[in-house]
């Protein structure tokens, strides 16, 4: 019995502190050839987000609302583009390093900002929340210096943008 009041307790605690999250638009992520991959809440991913290849050679992107419920709006939104990067750029089956990473973070803002899905204010935003994380040895830079990248990343995308078609 008191399993079951447990569980009822964590399912209602991660629906309540996922209502951030659902509060949102919708994201969509759509590969080249069509298909949208699904978007999963999974209360025990050790991370904010993940992209996956489910037991069924499915893509999946997974996210944990606990972990990302106190981020900015616009951050979220990155999340899951970065995670849709991934996928979209087939880094799923690879090993992420510092390279994948930073190339899917260049690639989440450039799709943000060319659908028009956040602005260079909202661009600001994931800069001050991604400078308060930390980075690993492995996969993603400091804080700091990965918020000076995808502040970078949105600068190079306004150039080209701004550029006249010839």
């Amino acid at each position: 019995m008191v399993r079951r009041y447990l569980w009822i307790w964590s399912v209602s605690a991660i629906l309540a502190v996922g209502s951030a999250c659902a509060a949102d638009p919708a994201y969509r992520c759509v590969l080249d050839d069509g298909r949208t991959v699904p978007i999963v809440a999974d209360a025990t991913l050790q991370n904010v987000a993940a992209a996956r290849i489910d037991r069924n050679a499915n893509r999946v992107i997974v996210f944990n609302p606990v972990y990302m419920a106190p981020f900015q709006v616009e951050t979220r939104w990155f999340w899951f583009a970065h995670e849709c990067a991934h996928q979209q750029l087939d880094q799923v089956s690879t090993a992420y390093t510092a390279q994948t990473e930073g190339d899917a973070d260049c690639y989440a803002i450039d799709q943000l900002l060319a659908h028009g899905q956040i602005d260079l204010a909202g661009v600001k935003k994931v800069v001050d929340d991604m400078s308060k994380m930390e980075g690993d040895a492995k996969h993603y830079l400091p804080g700091p210096q990965r918020a000076d990248h995808i502040a970078g990343c949105a600068l190079a995308y306004e150039r080209r943008s701004n550029q006249p078609d010839g």
